[in-house]
């Protein structure tokens, strides 16, 4: 199912859920320790390790409940199956005609679970299927969230990591320890990774203790070019690093397009679709020394790694969708009025620009990038 089609299907959904009242979830006051909690965020990668560092935070006060999480292939599950503190990882597929098999087998499932919580922001497929439990929580936004038996209000201009803590924090549950801690990352990923001896080899090549690793993004999802500065701005970028740092090119699937573009960069390496996710957190882990790229799933991956990051942020804001490491920089345009124009809780995600120009991404400047670098790293270019 593409995206497309995945938003119409969603729409009829939404339209499904305002005319069903018969079954709508009752408000409910009770607090009820649970046994088995329901998580569902159905997508995408760069969204889930928002979620991750609240969602241990919020297992941490529930030792011996098991917590699922239901959400989709474009989370890449993969990537956190090892996580121990979740039990089961439930994948709804997004073939229509699946969908549709899959859903009532689900529904009825769902009664088994004393909570469920929907962290999306404004699907109505994930309000649907929490309708159907006992107890649900999840966000109240202007397109979802009546049918909850508790509502939590959605703040769009809050970062999306404290966003989720606070959406777990506001659970009308008891909690078995009121002193957990909580910690923006996901280094479950990479805890008991064990890297291949290719991966090795490849690392040692690099010789990194001459020339320290920088990590240039200049992909972002396939749905989500909008968000791209343009490949041509990372090649004159990675000339000017390259000089007293090894670069590297980072990317999976979603920017094979660019590599016809990037092979003009004689000085630096290409290693876009060359590693695993789960590799890429290992490098960006252990190996780093900054990581510079848009919006998109491997700015979330080496902020949840640890790795310093430089985020190049156009069409959505960073104070929203960026790094709270103290440690991490960023570049936006503010003063354009039409940003954002990423608005989830609204449903607008945009995918072209009203203004034809993407002025709050091509306005960012080579030397402005190189700028904020040289500060974050203190780097004398």
């Amino acid at each position: 199912m593409n995206i497309k089609k995945l938003k119409l299907f969603d729409n009829f959904l939404r339209s499904v859920i305002n005319k069903i009242q018969v079954f709508k979830t009752k408000k409910s006051d009770d607090v009820i320790l649970p046994d088995q909690i329901l998580i569902i965020k159905l997508s995408a990668f760069g969204d889930s390790l928002c979620l991750i560092p609240s969602l241990r935070y919020f297992s941490k006060s529930f030792p011996d409940c098991k917590i699922d999480w239901l959400t989709t292939g474009r989370s890449s599950p993969k990537t956190f199956s090892e996580i121990k503190f979740i039990h089961e990882i439930i994948i709804f597929p997004l073939n229509i005609f699946r969908a549709l098999i899959f859903l009532p087998s689900l529904i009825f499932k769902i009664k088994k679970y004393d909570l469920v919580i929907d962290c999306d922001q404004y699907y109505a497929l994930s309000e649907l299927i929490a309708l159907f439990s006992r107890r649900s929580v999840g966000f109240s936004t202007p397109i979802k969230g009546s049918n909850f038996s508790h509502s939590i209000s959605y703040d769009p201009l809050l970062n999306e990591i404290l966003q989720f803590k606070l959406l777990f924090d506001e659970i009308p549950v008891p909690r078995n320890n009121s002193d957990v801690s909580f910690h923006a990352d996901c280094l479950e990923l990479t805890d008991n990774y064990q890297p291949t001896d290719f991966l090795k080899n490849a690392i040692l090549n690099l010789d990194l203790q001459t020339k320290p690793l920088i990590v240039l993004y200049p992909g972002s999802g396939s749905n989500a070019k909008i968000r791209r500065w343009s490949a041509s701005n990372y090649i004159e970028l990675s000339n000017f690093l390259s000089e007293k740092f090894t670069v590297v090119f980072a990317g999976g699937a979603d920017e094979i397009d660019l590599k016809t573009i990037l092979s003009s960069s004689k000085k630096s390496i290409d290693w876009i679709g060359k590693w695993s996710l789960t590799e890429w957190a290992w490098i960006l882990r252990h190996h780093t020394s900054m990581f510079v790229g848009n919006d998109g799933g491997l700015f979330h991956l080496a902020d949840s790694q640890g790795a310093r990051t430089l985020g190049i942020f156009g069409p959505s804001l960073y104070s929203k969708w960026g790094s709270i490491n103290p440690r991490s920089r960023h570049i936006e345009i503010s003063s354009l009025e039409c940003r954002p124009c990423l608005r989830g809780h609204l449903g607008q995600v945009a995918t072209v620009c009203a203004r034809n120009d993407v002025a709050c991404i091509n306005q960012i400047t080579v030397s402005q990038v190189l700028a904020v670098f040289q500060d974050a790293i203190k780097y004398e270019i």
